[in-house]
């Protein structure tokens, strides 16, 4: 499946409603993290996602995020715990997941929903992220296919800006 990679450019109140949702998903992951570990055997995934509901009652801040990121949060806590899994399985020694601290949490997903683009003729198309507004893009090549999914990167490689990549996943027609 091919991915692209391309560069935001938000304002500083895009930008700290971006980090506001980083931050936001980077508490749930260690929430839910925490009651793994709590539990005597891991939970099954659906168990952790019906458990979002009661989070957002509790914490009505997470009603600012976008609810199939706090899902994909949940998967991706899974799939972390798979790969400990396997690493296990293939004689390797492993700890157990860490709780991820401020700065350590870098991505966050939006699958399916929550996203669309804008073109708008100019060199800086528009990216339209649910909560967050239309950020500006620029596409610097052609996507072709439906885009799937959209993976938000915190990348602090030119200084503190926030360099956020995105990358565009989509499953070709036939």
């Amino acid at each position: 499946m091919p991915t692209y990679k391309f560069r935001l450019y938000p304002t500083k109140e895009q930008e700290e409603k971006l980090l506001f949702i980083l931050e936001q998903c980077r508490q749930v992951y260690n929430k839910l993290l925490s009651i793994i570990s709590e539990s005597e055997s891991t939970p099954p995934k659906r168990k952790m996602q019906s458990l979002l509901p009661k989070l957002k009652e509790e914490r009505p801040e997470l009603k600012e995020v976008n609810a199939k990121t706090l899902q994909m949060v949940v998967f991706m806590l899974y799939n972390n715990l798979k790969a400990l899994a396997e690493l296990k399985k293939k004689g390797r020694k492993v700890g157990r997941l860490r709780y991820k601290k401020r700065g350590k949490f870098k991505s966050f997903i939006l699958n399916q929903s929550g996203f669309k683009i804008v073109k708008t003729g100019n060199r800086l198309d528009r990216l339209y992220i649910s909560k967050v507004g239309e950020v500006p893009i620029r596409i610097h090549r052609p996507v072709e296919g439906k885009i799937k999914q959209v993976i938000i990167k915190l990348e602090v490689e030119s200084g503190m800006l926030l360099y956020a990549s995105k990358r565009l996943k989509f499953r070709r027609r036939r």
